[in-house]
């Protein structure tokens, strides 16, 4: 006689990037062993990509999670860190008016998600052409980047659906990486800026506020934080 598989309990979380509810689980013990030997590597890539087929094996509906956009990506890696090893972790936080580290206890549960209402994803960069903008998802952020420049062009190229003028259409992802990349160096800065500060800096994050006494100066700490995705290890 066989031993009974236990049956583990589903949960579901609401991507509002998608627009849809998401059903998922809590990882498993060898799911969790797999993760750890990902972390103790201190491999950045290894550790995203190990994050990213846990949450795939995770959830039960039929999408490609590195192909979210990054809010709702980050929200369910959240989401399920938070049913399989607990709602609270611990992080060590720096006083902004004595700069000393403090060890806080944050509630998961706390997570809320902000947006900016002016944010607009049509771009117009002159009276001829615009820019349809979309949401960067995990799968269209390079890995090869090695300079702060690089990071600029990623972020807009990453950004970009479609190209339009006043008779076209020129979809994006129809190009190669060599002449997107050249599409976004040739922008003027004033452009770029239309896209880094209207559109990019704009959209929806997920955020924890913090409240808190520091026990080193006695002072009053209000904090916001975000970067979840730090939490899921």
């Amino acid at each position: 006689m066989s031993l009974p598989k236990i049956e583990i309990p589903t949960y579901r979380v609401n991507l509002s990037g998608i627009n849809k509810t998401i059903k998922y689980r809590a990882y498993t013990v060898k799911e969790e062993k797999v993760l750890l030997m990902a972390v103790q590597s201190r491999e950045q890539k290894e550790i995203m990509e190990t994050i990213l087929r846990s949450c795939q094996e995770c959830i039960f509906d039929d999408i490609i999670v590195k192909d979210l956009p990054i809010t709702d990506l980050e929200k369910l890696m959240v989401s399920i860190r938070s049913k399989s090893v607990g709602e609270t972790t611990k992080t060590a936080l720096s006083c902004p008016h004595c700069e000393e580290k403090t060890d806080i206890e944050i509630n998961l549960e706390n997570m809320k998600e902000i947006s900016d209402i002016t944010i607009e994803s049509v771009v117009q960069l002159n009276e001829d052409y615009g820019l349809q903008l979309k949401p960067p998802t995990m799968s269209s952020i390079s890995d090869n980047i090695t300079s702060e420049q690089e990071l600029l062009t990623n972020s807009i190229v990453s950004a970009i659906q479609n190209v339009f003028d006043k008779e076209n259409v020129y979809v994006f992802s129809d190009y190669t990486d060599e002449e997107k990349n050249k599409f976004v160096d040739d922008l003027s800065i004033e452009d770029a800026k239309k896209i880094t500060e209207g559109y990019l800096s704009k959209l929806p994050k997920n955020v924890i506020d913090i409240n808190y006494k520091c026990p080193h100066c006695n002072k009053k700490v209000k904090r916001e934080l975000d970067n979840l995705v730090d939490f899921f290890t």
